[in-house]
């Protein structure tokens, strides 16, 4: 999962930078070439760069929320495979948190991400008979651990509703 972090991190900064470069772009062709140097072209920088983070941030946001009130999360299900529970979640890989539609299904865990980079992507697949225990933090942190040791925290709104289907399916 250290792989999927530094990805998710690399894209951020990289369209973040993206952000910054045009930003600075603007203000630099519109002004008259006579009155440009370069004390403008750091000014115009440093404007960019902080007009960058609210814009990067709002533009991902307002993506990922678009993306988890359409209904086009795909996932495939298995023939004899039957879905429980759909909710909004959010997957949280090491200080990351990745948007996107938290399955239960009678035979899995499913997390399908809604994130820009990982739209569409199984971020987790769990079998159901791979969940040694779970737990309920704060009415809003599922922590899902596996019988290899490995846990997972998700963050939603109606963890006891999930986790009472949970029980209900593992019985």
């Amino acid at each position: 999962m250290s792989n999927l972090k530094n990805a998710v991190s690399r894209k951020y900064v990289l369209f973040y930078l993206g952000w910054t470069v045009v930003f600075t772009i603007i203000p630099i062709t519109v002004a008259r070439p006579e009155k440009l140097t370069l004390v403008l072209i750091f000014v115009a920088f440093i404007i960019s760069a902080i007009l960058s983070v609210p814009a990067t941030y709002y533009f991902f946001k307002e993506l990922n929320r678009r993306t988890a009130k359409n209904n086009n999360v795909h996932f495939d299900l298995l023939p004899e495979e039957k879905l429980i529970l759909r909710t909004n979640a959010n997957l949280k890989i090491n200080m990351v948190l990745l948007g996107g539609v938290l399955f239960l299904t009678d035979k899995h865990i499913l997390f399908i991400g809604t994130d820009f980079f990982y739209r569409n992507k199984k971020l987790l697949s769990l079998s159901l008979d791979e969940v040694a225990e779970h737990d309920n933090i704060n009415d809003k942190r599922l922590i899902i651990k596996e019988n290899s040791g490995k846990k997972n925290t998700l963050i939603l709104d109606g963890v006891s509703g999930f986790l009472s289907e949970l029980s209900n399916i593992l019985k």
